[in-house]
């Protein structure tokens, strides 16, 4: 058990793996620093998902070269997160980071039956830090 998140960080730095992360409407300050900083510790290889033009801005807000990043321009928060799952559902991320949206909005398409990223008789875990 864990506590405190350097504890889990610490821990997480010594594990031989790198997520493949796919950030839903990237282009928010907070969420960039948290990217721009497990991207450098190696713990995620970040695909940025969202307003690409925003998305380069946010990026350069932290001295990061935009294409160190794979970015996909999705400006539509919807559209987004349709891209995301199917990004997914290819085997090309492991999981999905919030950004700039409304959690009802990402849940809502993750969840959905016809088209969503759940397995069925399953249950979905959302983790906030």
């Amino acid at each position: 058990m864990y506590k405190s998140i350097d504890e889990f960080v610490q821990e997480t730095l010594t594990m031989d793996l790198k997520a493949r992360a796919g950030v839903v409407s990237a282009a928010d300050p907070h969420i960039m620093e948290a990217v721009v900083a497990a991207k450098k510790d190696g713990i995620i290889a970040p695909t940025l998902i969202g307003d690409a033009e925003k998305i380069r801005e946010v990026v350069a807000s932290f001295d990061e070269p935009a294409e160190d990043y794979v970015i996909v321009d999705v400006p539509d928060n919807d559209a987004a997160v349709a891209k995301a799952i199917e990004l997914v559902k290819a085997g090309e991320l492991d999981i999905l980071v919030k950004g700039l949206i409304d959690t009802a909005t990402l849940m809502r398409q993750m969840v959905r039956s016809e088209t969503g990223i759940r397995p069925k008789d399953s249950l979905v875990s959302v983790v906030g830090v």
